[in-house]
């Protein structure tokens, strides 16, 4: 969760990330961005759905080796954006979704969610997906009714949730929210990186994945 690019330090620190790092694919959320900026690492795609309100916004920052399409539009708004990652043997997702911590706004975004999940189990016999969340609950110890409704949801539909063993992802409120969600895929080395983006309060998931 960048907490907006939409002011100079948050950009120039996500630029400074992607410059700095080799990067395959990055999930942002809350963008905040009404129009899109000009990015001058040219080695990416920038695929943004951005916000009317100063608010929401999300994006998926992929390298220009990898070939992609928005299978599902339909499906894609300011809290929620898909795409499918063009490969030789399996079909490959890639979310970038953010739960509004308002409870209806936050069930109408996991209605979708919920939707989108059945329409590709029902479209593909074997897929593989991987899932940026700032889920605005608590999944390690899921109590309150949407925690335990997104929670049973990844569990029947055979998601994993991959934990590490930091207390934390969200600074400010010392809170577990932010998550990286996989299924039929194996990843390494899943870990939060010590700084976050700029004027963010969410620390960023980093890891490996040998499948793409």
């Amino acid at each position: 969760n960048c907490y907006s690019i939409n002011n100079e330090i948050n950009f120039r620190a996500l630029n400074l990330l992607l410059d700095s790092f080799k990067y395959d694919i990055v999930f942002l959320v809350e963008t905040w961005l009404i129009k899109t900026p000009s990015f001058p690492d040219k080695r990416y795609n920038y695929i943004l759905i951005n916000s009317n309100n100063h608010n929401n916004g999300v994006a998926i920052i992929i390298k220009k080796d990898f070939r992609w399409i928005i299978p599902f539009k339909e499906y894609n708004n300011s809290k929620i954006l898909t795409i499918k990652i063009i490969t030789n043997n399996i079909h490959f997702f890639a979310t970038s979704l953010y739960l509004n911590p308002n409870y209806h706004k936050w069930l109408s975004t996991y209605n979708k969610f919920k939707s989108l999940i059945q329409l590709i189990k029902d479209k593909y016999k074997q897929f593989s997906m991987i899932i940026f969340t700032d889920a605005n609950c608590d999944l390690k110890n899921p109590d309150s009714r949407y925690e335990k409704k997104l929670y049973k949801l990844l569990i029947k539909e055979k998601f994993n949730i991959n934990f590490n063993n930091d207390k934390f992802t969200r600074k400010r409120s010392e809170r577990y929210i932010d998550y990286f969600i996989t299924y039929d895929i194996q990843i390494e080395n899943i870990k939060h990186t010590k700084v976050p983006i700029g004027h963010s309060d969410h620390l960023a998931i980093k890891t490996n994945i040998n499948q793409i």
